[in-house]
């Protein structure tokens, strides 16, 4: 497919824009409190951080693709103290380097584009915003749709190294069919991101991305003689690029009967990033993930994705138990 142009220009300040975010995002999460932190209307959490983000990239794309539509997960709502408002004004103007006022802040949460633009922009400026309360994993990303696909994604993860080697500390940029690379939070050095290496399953391990190290749940279709599922425990989006890298081999996902059908911008830019990579990502059921419904996959049940094509053709049909849970 024609990808619509993105200067050379424009994607060198998107990358930078990403690692200032990030970087930002790790400031606020040393000195997160009460004041910083909070649940929404939905109980879900939100912070200083996601918000502050959020304004930042959206004052960028204003710039750089003014008009284009524009999904993001925050809305000013979420604003009404007063004093986080102020909070995140102080952030954004420490960033931009400017005056910023209380009405710019706002204005900006909710900014959109055209909602009659041919290319969408994904934004959640903090995926795993529980992983980044509790000082642990989280993702900062953006991606883009065209014609119902995604086209570009960026997706960091910024942190400490140690906490996870291959993933922790930098940011993950894929073009559609055009591969994908590597680059290095603090430093901006960038490198080509090969395909993981086939995995041998009859007596292998399979290491599962999970949130949480001490729970993995496995469908009773499962046969523990065939292979040794590993926990490889990451929050967020992030998951997705523990595939892409090899740390990890594959990323089921139920359903959720509370919270409905996931949102595109929670997945849109890790299942691009593992598809450049040679990975596969589908729903439980095996059914492509259906990117034109609008803010969310109506169409689909769950995730589940595989680093390998043949992880994926061997898995999934096990895994497609989970669906059937649910319903």
């Amino acid at each position: 497919m024609n990808l619509r142009t993105l200067s050379t220009s424009h994607q060198e300040q998107l990358v930078q824009l990403m690692r200032d975010v990030s970087a930002m995002t790790l400031r606020v999460q040393q000195d997160l409190g009460r004041k910083t932190a909070w649940r929404k209307k939905d109980h879900s959490f939100v912070t200083i951080a996601d918000l502050a983000g959020q304004v930042l990239i959206l004052h960028t794309l204003a710039e750089v693709v003014p008009g284009e539509r524009i999904y993001a997960e925050e809305e000013a709502t979420s604003l009404k103290n007063t004093r986080r408002l102020g909070l995140v004004r102080e952030l954004v103007e420490d960033q931009l380097q400017r005056t910023v006022s209380i009405g710019e802040v706002v204005d900006l949460i909710g900014y959109r584009g055209d909602m009659d633009s041919d290319r969408t922009w994904l934004l959640d400026p903090i995926d795993g915003t529980k992983g980044f309360i509790r000082t642990g994993h989280y993702a900062v990303t953006l991606a883009t749709l065209e014609q119902d696909q995604v086209t570009r994604g960026w997706l960091a993860v910024p942190g400490p190294k140690e906490k996870a080697p291959d993933v922790s500390g930098y940011l993950f940029a894929s073009q559609r069919d055009g591969g994908a690379k590597k680059i290095d939070l603090a430093t901006g050095t960038a490198s080509a991101l090969p395909a993981p290496a086939d995995l041998p399953l009859h007596g292998g391990e399979v290491k599962i991305a999970v949130t949480k190290a001490h729970y993995i749940d496995l469908p009773p279709t499962v046969d523990p003689s065939q292979w040794k599922a590993e926990p490889y425990a990451i929050d967020s989006i992030a998951k997705y690029a523990a595939l892409a890298v090899g740390a990890a081999h594959i990323y089921p996902r139920k359903p959720s009967r509370w919270t409905g059908p996931f949102y595109c911008w929670d997945h849109a830019a890790g299942v691009l990033l593992l598809r450049e990579t040679g990975g596969v990502a589908t729903d439980l059921a095996g059914k492509p993930l259906d990117w034109s419904a609008g803010v969310r996959l109506t169409n689909n049940r769950g995730i589940f994705a595989a680093s390998h094509p043949d992880l994926h053709e061997q898995l999934q049909p096990l895994f497609a138990d989970h669906v059937r849970d649910i319903l």
